[in-house]
């Protein structure tokens, strides 16, 4: 089994559990590449996506599509929003216009296994909403993601 499909399967477990046993954990940066936090998966954007590109990496579309999977076995996921993040580097209007178009482009694969629109919002947030303050690479890389946030009943 890859680290791929570890760290999916225990997305799955971790979003299983009701809204109210999941704990409330502070963003950190870590080497993990997708991970939950309360009600997302968090994916690291190097996972989908190539360095300043919108278009969805082989490894990146599978792991969209495990995620439409187990969206099916959920039906008190009622919605889902895709945010697009950057880090702060680059321009405004760039980052803005970059998460905009990763975030469509997650979507449209989503949408291709059959989920209506209305389902499934895609925004852009560009560096906006940075999960930890950067000063370091390390950290610039945390704010750089797409996370897939589910709205339950």
């Amino acid at each position: 089994m890859t680290t791929l499909q570890k760290a999916l399967i225990a997305c799955a477990v971790a979003l299983s559990a009701p809204a109210a046993a999941q704990p409330r954990a502070k963003p950190t940066v870590s080497k993990d590449r997708v991970h939950v936090l309360n009600d997302r998966i968090v994916v690291d954007e190097g996972l989908l996506f190539d360095t300043n590109r919108a278009r969805i990496r082989s490894a990146g579309r599978e792991l969209i599509e495990t995620i439409a999977t187990m969206w099916l076995v959920h039906p008190e996921w009622k919605r889902m929003r895709i945010e697009g993040h950057t880090d702060d580097r680059g321009s405004t209007e760039f980052n803005q216009r970059l998460s905009e178009r990763r975030a469509h482009f997650a979507r449209r694969i989503l949408l291709r296994h059959g989920y209506a629109p209305d389902r499934i919002e895609a925004v852009g947030l560009g560096a906006s909403i940075p999960r930890v303050e950067a000063d370091d690479e390390a950290e610039h890389h945390a704010n750089r993601r797409v996370e897939f946030v589910f709205v339950r009943d």
